[in-house]
């Protein structure tokens, strides 16, 4: 599938910016040990350690205060052979910088995972079934239906396969304890949407784990 324009960050206080590439490592996101710092996940690509470090030194030589590694425990697996790495810099404009633009590694460009003090507060939902409307008001309903699973912080509509035009699904992150969802222990959950003449849409919500 590939992303619509349709993408929704909405700006909340006490919320880093979420961008669309970190929507596919949302089973990476974590919680960062340092005041200032980013982490790399070896989950989506595969780059040496010290070639890594070295280019963060040079680029930030005056910033860099240290480096934590550790072996990944993502919330879909355990594997041995997924890694994670933390640098440790002395202010935020490092952070900033690597999150919005990432580093050269070789050919390749590699961007830091997605952090946050609760990583396990998040939530990803997918939506199938969506009808083809405004997204304005498509993005209302959305907050409408799923307001009860917590605090929409991201939306990213998807498009049919083979087309550059929405094909009725999406992801949506929230924020929050989800123990509605909790609770009942459903793997989805139906939803209907009728509009002004009255015909009705059956959504389907899904509970992603990965």
């Amino acid at each position: 599938m590939h992303s619509s324009p349709g993408i929704d960050n909405q700006d909340e206080t006490g919320f880093p910016k979420i961008y669309e590439r970190d929507i596919d490592k949302f089973k990476c996101w974590e919680l960062t040990t340092q005041k200032y710092s980013v982490i790399f996940c070896s989950c989506y690509y595969i780059y040496d350690s010290k070639e890594l470090s070295a280019a963060i030194k040079a680029k930030f030589p005056d910033n860099i205060l240290g480096a934590l590694s550790r072996i990944k425990y993502t919330r879909a697996r355990f594997n041995s052979q997924e890694y994670a790495i933390e640098f440790a810099f002395d202010c935020e404009t490092p952070v900033i910088s690597l999150r919005e633009n990432g580093i050269d590694i070789g050919d390749s460009t590699v961007f830091p995972i997605f952090t946050h003090q609760y990583p396990q507060k998040f939530h990803k939902f997918y939506l199938t079934g969506l009808p083809l409307i405004r997204k304005e008001i498509l993005k209302e309903y959305i907050q409408e239906i799923m307001s009860k699973y917590g605090k929409i912080v991201f939306i990213l509509f998807y498009n049919a396969s083979g087309t550059e035009l929405f094909g009725g699904t999406a992801d949506v992150i929230l924020y929050g304890d989800s123990i509605y969802w909790t609770k009942r222990k459903a793997k989805y959950e139906n939803e209907v949407y009728s509009d002004d003449e009255g015909k009705k849409y059956i959504i389907r919500i899904h509970k992603r784990y990965n």
